[in-house]
């Protein structure tokens, strides 16, 4: 699962002479509080993680743990050993019987970090009797965090994929500052952009990026701004401003595109420019293959007929 906003910045060169960087807000429940709003975006990416407020020795024997790891199924953990139980042997109960969150000893408290960083980790407690004892209240969740999405000079749009977002999800978004730790006033509330166009007229656009070491080519900005013909799809005509995706910790990014459609790919950071005609077929493509680069028309020519012999 996964929702992307399109976030439109008026007057970027403005923007930047105060700000670097854009925080983002999710919440699930909406107007008319947004009680549950929750920051997804960090200095760096994050893994989610809750800590108890009571430290052991604690009476757990026969009393359980009810949680959920990245929005997945209910887990239920028993703790069987006998009271009382120091914190080690918490840990390692929590350790043993749950997966996709690690426990560990904060302090003498118990520390629940998921598995995954980025918004699409997420941890939510449940349930179970053991709740209390161990400092945590049902309901109790968290989200891990992506990166703060830079501003670049000259790009006004910019598209956010929130990795455990819905579509029914609202969003807002302020600026900020990396250095300094300014930051503006948030913006209203949005919801995610819904589909025009009919999902069998899109195409998934993908880019894998990796240094020459072989690691992923993190945070490398890639800008894709429709020209030529204009590309009409359910009624609607292509004329939409740049968009601007962005690589995760592994090189890689993504987006919907309109089948069809010729743009041009600027790869930033590099001298890499590519006009390209999306497919027309079919339900990814990588961004840098060489069978869609697009005819220009302004290419210059050669003559079709040979040179007459010159004579002397």
């Amino acid at each position: 699962m996964s929702a992307s906003i399109t976030i439109y910045v008026e007057d970027i060169a403005t923007i930047l002479a105060n700000y670097n960087a854009m925080q983002v807000q999710r919440s699930v429940l909406g107007p008319p509080n947004y009680s549950d709003a929750l920051l997804i975006t960090a200095a760096s990416s994050a893994k989610p993680s809750l800590t108890g407020t009571k430290e052991g020795a604690y009476t757990l024997q026969g009393l359980t743990l009810k949680l959920k790891t990245d929005g997945g199924s209910e887990q239920v953990l028993l703790f069987a050993k006998a009271d009382p139980n120091a914190i080690v042997a918490v840990v390692e109960d929590f350790n043993a019987g749950i997966t996709g969150a690690t426990g560990s000893d904060s302090s003498g408290k118990l520390k629940i970090e998921g598995d995954n960083s980025g918004s699409d980790g997420s941890l939510e407690l449940t349930g179970g009797t053991a709740l209390s004892a161990l400092g945590f209240t049902q309901g109790q969740k968290d989200c891990g965090e992506d990166a703060h999405v830079p501003l670049q000079a000259g790009i006004s749009t910019y598209v956010y994929v929130d990795g455990g977002g819905l579509s029914t999800n609202y969003y807002r978004i302020r600026y900020f500052n990396t250095a300094t730790f300014i930051f503006s006033q948030w913006s209203d509330w949005m919801v995610t952009a819904s589909d025009a166009v009919a999902a069998g007229n899109l195409i998934l656009a993908k880019a894998k990026l990796s240094t020459q070491d072989g690691k992923g080519l993190y945070n490398r900005g890639i800008t894709i701004s429709p020209v030529g013909q204009v590309v009409k799809k359910d009624d609607y005509s292509l004329l939409g401003p740049a968009i601007r995706i962005v690589t995760d910790m592994a090189g890689e990014a993504e987006t919907n595109l309109v089948k069809g459609a010729v743009v041009d790919v600027v790869f930033e950071g590099t001298s890499i420019v590519r006009r390209i005609t999306v497919p027309s077929t079919g339900t990814s493509f990588d961004l840098l293959d060489d069978s869609l680069v697009a005819h220009d028309p302004f290419e210059i020519k050669k003559a079709n007929t040979p040179y007459a012999i010159r004579r002397s």
